[in-house]
């Protein structure tokens, strides 16, 4: 059917959503027609791709007048999805200067407890020589439980979270916070050792806090 046929050519891939639809096309310009197969998609779907691209291009401006020293989360709502989606962004961002959280077009639903105890959490582990000069850090991934290790300490939290699972364990030099697999059995009050991956470990000016 021609497109000029009717009012809205829009109209003629109505209830097609997922479906294989024939085009038949031929330029503005002039020459041959050509044939094409599509899928179109439903309107929500298209609506979660802009949304998707928009946030996307967020991040990279901010990555972009940062030079990389700002993280950029988004949240969208707050279903079990978003809380994932928050995950992702919020420890990618845990070796950086500063995090911009970014509400605009939030869909509803109240800011979940668990949300605001990550943001609100102070820093949990820093080292430094005496002269103060550095710091070091390390990341949640990049601390192990292991019960050989001489670091010892208690098991004060587990939160799963998906595919992984965070476990904040008590020591005597303050709370650490370890990222397990999903599968992992560990439980609150269990006696732990804790290993540092010393190839991960991260240095911070003690002054300006930026990563060096």
């Amino acid at each position: 059917m021609a497109t000029l046929s009717v009012p809205d050519a829009a109209a003629l891939l109505r209830n097609q959503a997922g479906r294989q639809v024939l085009l038949k096309l031929a330029s503005a310009a002039g020459g041959d027609a050509f044939a094409r197969v599509i899928t179109p998609l439903a309107a929500s779907e298209a609506a979660n791709l802009r949304y998707d691209d928009w946030e996307h291009s967020r991040r990279l401006k901010v990555d972009e007048k940062s030079s990389g020293q700002i993280g950029y989360a988004h949240i969208r709502a707050m279903g079990t999805p978003n809380y994932y989606e928050f995950v992702r962004n919020y420890y990618a961002a845990a070796n950086k200067g500063g995090l911009i959280l970014d509400l605009r077009h939030n869909r509803g639903g109240n800011i979940d407890s668990w949300l605001l105890s990550r943001l609100m959490r102070p820093a949990w582990m820093w080292w430094a020589p005496r002269d103060g000069n550095v710091l070091l850090g390390v990341r949640p991934e990049h601390l192990t439980l292991d019960d050989a290790a001489p670091w010892r300490g208690e098991v004060s939290l587990v939160e799963p979270t998906g595919a992984d699972t965070f476990v904040v364990v008590k020591t005597g030099v303050g709370d650490m916070t370890v990222r397990v697999s999903a599968q992992s059995r560990v439980r609150a009050g269990d006696a732990v050792g804790l290993h540092v991956a010393a190839d991960h470990v991260n240095w911070f000016d003690a002054a300006s806090g930026v990563r060096v």
